[in-house]
């Protein structure tokens, strides 16, 4: 699990530490996720349509 090396790492000594870590956490789950586009691209593979495109370059 990523979340599982976090807690090797931060230390949360006090209150204020604790309720500024919750903060941090619960400010992360209302952000918008990202998310990517598929992009529109095809593989080519075949040499004689390779060829063709970078004759036309």
């Amino acid at each position: 699990m990523p979340s599982s090396s976090i807690f090797n790492t931060v230390k949360i000594k006090t209150q204020e530490e604790a309720e500024m870590f919750l903060a941090a956490l619960e400010a992360a789950e209302k952000a918008p996720a990202i998310t990517r586009e598929t992009p529109n691209m095809r593989y080519v593979t075949d040499p004689d349509e390779i060829k063709k495109m970078l004759e036309r370059r």
